[in-house]
């Protein structure tokens, strides 16, 4: 198994990240994410708990390629967003390809100790690999990608801020702490009614990915 953890910064508060987050793809940083797609969102208390499903294009290594240079592979995402301690933990997890490598991400966003106006991503990653002969090689691979992949995520999360959230537009705190409450559950009611038909396209998607051979 191969793991590692890292601290990310945003100067951005806490409710601007909430908004964003929704909105990262796409983004020139994160050409890798196909498709995603709302599969059940819904509100327990104050608490917003999400399940989605992505598409990325995952690369095979030149040396482990006997096939495709890469495949589509589906992601699951299921996060939570507690507005009132201010925290959203999102939890990412590969549901194919795990023949090859099972990829885990946590990722927990909080507002940094130091500064109200700027938030900390604290962000772990695990893999294993079960390939025989290969799986170290595997999971090498997976650390040594996830960790440029790291930074990448977060130079797109942060173009997508900038636009949502231009430095020279000053919006105070507690009007943005109602919109994106606001937001959120707006959101969630629009995506409760649509729950069955997203889980439906959802499910479709999944058998439906496509292997593209070598060209």
């Amino acid at each position: 198994m191969k793991f590692f953890n890292t601290l990310l910064p945003y100067n951005f508060n806490w409710d601007q990240i909430a908004v964003g987050l929704w909105q990262r793809y796409p983004n020139p940083k994160s050409k890798h994410v196909l498709t995603e797609d709302v599969v059940s969102r819904v509100l327990v208390g104050k608490k917003l708990f999400t399940k989605r499903l992505l598409t990325k294009k995952y690369n095979v290594p030149k040396w482990g390629r006997d096939g495709p240079k890469w495949y589509v592979t589906a992601i699951i995402e299921e996060s939570v967003v507690d507005p009132v301690k201010k925290t959203m933990t999102t939890y990412t997890r590969n549901i194919d390809l795990k023949w090859f490598i099972n990829v885990v991400e946590k990722c927990v966003y909080t507002v940094d100790p130091e500064s109200k106006c700027k938030v900390m991503q604290d962000k772990s990653y695990w893999n294993t690999s079960k390939v025989f002969g290969f799986g170290k090689a595997i999971e090498l691979y997976g650390y040594e990608k996830a960790k440029k992949d790291a930074q990448k995520t977060h130079e797109g999360f942060i173009l997508i801020l900038e636009k949502l959230f231009p430095s020279d537009t000053v919006v105070p705190a507690t009007v943005l702490a109602t919109t994106g409450k606001d937001r959120i559950k707006q959101t969630a009611r629009k995506a409760t009614e649509m729950a069955k038909d997203a889980t439906e396209k959802a499910k479709d998607k999944a058998k439906s990915r496509v292997f593209v051979p070598n060209s």
